[in-house]
């Protein structure tokens, strides 16, 4: 999750700079040729082990996991706080551009800047709340309150966001960076602890395959409200509602944070079959 953010971290400030000065064309072709180098290490160094769940992977279908009330809690979690990530990195260059009239480097800048403190966040965060784990503290506890602390910190951020006042809304980026920072090492925690090794891929899988579906939805609606409007006041609230939704998914819909017994769901499907 802090690759995730790094990369743009470093890719908005370097492309930012590049493209004032020699244009956007020369800066996609170089981009884009850059972003092959990581197919050589990935192939010397990619993992090669395997996990042993000879009895059970097979019995966990699709259909099982869709069964799930804690699969769709966190499936609309991660719907709602991928909205705001996909909202910052599509539309942040605009907006600081046509809105705060910043130039292109300062633009740059400001937004490497917020994808920093996302990067450094996450394994903070993460590293913390594994702490706790460790020490004795419920995993359901732990992992749903770093969820409800990104999401409250994301929406308070992206409200500051909005602010006119110029510096209030630098302050909204930082702490909205932050937030996303909290909730990204427990997406995937989520997931992991809830289905197992067994089903880790399926779920995983399926739940970043809808989660992601935020993509499709947040560049065109965004686009609609600021032609609509003139401004993007509109397309930050629906950002923090979304946010907010998240919060109370992760929290509420999500049950207890213990491995699924897919056994027994087996079971009980074969029963109701012959049933």
């Amino acid at each position: 999750m802090s690759g995730m953010s790094a990369g743009p971290a470093v890719g908005t400030y370097v492309c930012g700079i590049s493209m004032a000065r020699y244009g956007w064309r020369p800066v996609f072709i170089v981009l884009g040729l850059i972003s092959l180098l990581w197919v050589a290490p990935w192939l010397r160094w990619m993992p090669k082990t395997t996990i042993a769940e000879k009895d059970v992977t097979a019995a966990v279908s699709a259909a099982a996991i869709f069964r799930q009330g804690s699969f769709w809690g966190a499936t609309v979690g991660h719907f709602c706080i991928a909205y705001p990530w996909y909202f910052i990195l599509l539309w942040l260059p605009l907006y600081l551009v046509r809105e705060r009239h910043q130039s292109m480097q300062e633009m740059a800048f400001h937004a490497a800047l917020f994808f920093a403190v996302c990067a450094l966040a996450a394994p903070v965060t993460g590293w913390i709340a594994d702490a706790f784990i460790l020490a004795g503290a419920s995993v359901t506890m732990v992992r749903k309150s770093f969820m409800a602390i990104g999401h409250a910190l994301v929406v308070l951020g992206v409200l500051a966001c909005a602010a006119s006042d110029a510096r209030l809304s630098f302050v909204g980026m930082m702490v909205m960076g932050c937030g996303l920072g909290f909730t990204g090492p427990n997406i995937f925690a989520f997931a992991q602890t809830l289905a197992g090794p067994a089903a880790a891929g399926k779920w995983t899988g399926m739940q970043n395959c809808l989660g992601n579906i935020a993509g499709v939805v947040v560049g065109p609606l965004t686009g609609f409200i600021v032609d609509r409007t003139g401004h993007f006041g509109w397309a930050f609230a629906i950002c923090a509602a979304i946010t907010f939704l998240g919060g109370i998914s992760w929290t509420q819909l999500v049950g207890p944070l213990e491995q699924t017994n897919w056994r027994a769901e087996s079971q009980a499907a074969a029963a109701t079959k012959a049933a």
